[in-house]
C-alpha cells in the first residue's frame, strides 16, 4: 500500500472517530448544554444564525424525538443525514482502499445546486429568527 493511500485512510479514520465521539458525548451529556448557546454569531449579535439550535436538534434526534428536532431546526436533520452518509461513504472508501469521498466533495457543483442550498440555508435562518430562537 502506498504512503498516499495510507494517509487518506488515517485521515478518514480520524474523522470517523471524531464524529462518533462527538455523537457519543452529545447523546450522554446533552443536558449540560441546557440554557447555553455555543453560537458565536448569536452571542455577538443577539440574532440567531441559520445553524442555531442544531446541537439541541441533534441531541433530540439522537434521543428519537424527530418531530421536536425538525421543529427546532430542520437543517440539523438534513445535516445529520449528510454526516451519516459521509461516515458510511468514508468507511466504504477505507474498505475498498479507494478515495472517492473528498474528490466528490471538491468537485465544481452546478449553479442550480448551489442556489438550492443557499435558499434552504436562508429559509432556515428566517425560520430561526421568526420563532425567536
Amino acid at each position: 500500500m502506498r504512503s498516499s493511500r495510507k494517509s487518506f485512510i488515517v485521515m478518514y479514520l480520524v474523522i470517523i472517530i471524531v464524529i462518533v465521539t462527538g455523537y457519543f458525548l452529545l447523546f450522554f451529556f446533552h443536558s449540560s448544554l441546557d440554557g447555553h448557546t455555543l453560537c458565536l454569531f448569536k452571542n455577538m449579535t443577539g440574532v440567531a444564525c441559520p445553524a442555531c439550535g442544531s446541537t439541541r436538534a441533534t441531541a433530540l434526534l439522537l434521543h428519537g424525538e424527530l418531530m421536536s428536532s425538525l421543529l427546532l431546526n430542520p437543517l440539523a436533520v438534513v445535516t445529520n443525514i449528510g454526516i451519516l452518509v459521509s461516515v458510511m461513504w468514508m468507511f466504504v472508501d477505507i474498505v475498498r482502499v479507494k478515495e472517492t469521498f473528498f474528490p466528490f466533495l471538491s468537485r465544481n457543483w452546478p449553479l442550480a445546486i448551489k442556489l438550492v442550498v443557499l435558499v434552504l440555508i436562508l429559509s432556515n435562518w428566517v425560520w430561526n429568527i421568526v420563532k425567536g430562537l
